[in-house]
């Protein structure tokens, strides 16, 4: 599914899908009131993806190291970061073997943002990409993480199935793109889901495969890789919300 073509094709929906400048009306002050201030601090983003975020911060006056292991994501966010008038600073390292990559530790803050972490199945991987995120960061650290809520998706499956229009609840916030981009559920299961991203005018259409995470499995990851202090937030507002779109974890090292 993440065949060359593929990824290629996904590459060029993703601006279109996240729309950059809508997507941080909301995630921006949110990463600001979380994040320490500029001055002497340096972020790793570590899913560059369509280059939102790093851009908002570089803007912002933070040091960015900018992570992308997918080549036609980071040629795409290196073409958009140039039009916002900044220059990335990236590397494409895998986060399960960060070891000896950098010094530890050296960042202020890792993210890991965009449903990211759902790329990774097996919990043996994601444990060990969190941990490389924890070592990453300095003491009082922090990692900034999110993901879908699929706990509602699984619950409304057959719903949305049938419907697939009813999706476009589920995507506002993040992705903000999506009268561009519509998004398709294929499948929708407790252990995998398929989403579909199409550009009807170019008529292109690439295919995800993401692990459907629980709340509480994420939350045990992250302690499990050391985090103690995590603050759960639901649309980027303190608190669980069981129909919110997106859940985002603000943990301390």
């Amino acid at each position: 599914m993440r065949s060359r073509k593929n990824s290629l094709i996904l590459s060029r929906l993703w601006r279109e899908l996240v729309n950059p400048e809508k997507r941080m009306e909301l995630e921006g002050p949110f990463l600001s009131r979380h994040l320490p201030s500029p001055e002497g601090s340096l972020i790793l983003d570590s899913c560059l993806g369509s280059g939102a975020t790093s851009v908002y911060l570089l803007q912002n006056g933070y040091r960015v190291l900018s992570n992308e292991i997918d080549e036609g994501m980071l040629k795409e966010a290196c073409k958009y970061a140039v039009e916002r008038g900044v220059s990335l600073d990236t590397s494409s390292l895998d986060w399960r073997n960060l070891s000896g990559k950098f010094p530890h530790p050296f960042a202020e803050a890792v993210l890991c943002m965009g449903n990211s972490l759902t790329y990774l199945f097996e919990k043996e991987e994601q444990v060990a990409a969190l941990k490389n995120f924890h070592a990453i960061l300095k003491d009082r650290g922090a990692l900034i993480a999110d993901m879908r809520n699929y706990p509602r998706m699984l619950r409304e499956r057959e719903r949305i199935l049938n419907n697939p229009e009813a999706f476009r609840e589920f995507n506002r916030h993040v992705y903000c793109g999506t009268d561009a981009v519509p998004i398709t559920p294929l499948v929708l299961e407790e252990k995998e889901v398929v989403l579909a991203y199409s550009n009807l005018q170019r008529q292109e259409s690439g295919l995800l495969r993401l692990y459907p995470f629980g709340v509480g499995e994420f939350a045990g990851l992250l302690l499990q890789a050391g985090f103690s202090k995590i603050s759960v937030f639901s649309d980027y507002r303190q608190g669980i919300e069981e129909n919110a779109c997106f859940f985002q974890f603000v943990c301390e090292k």
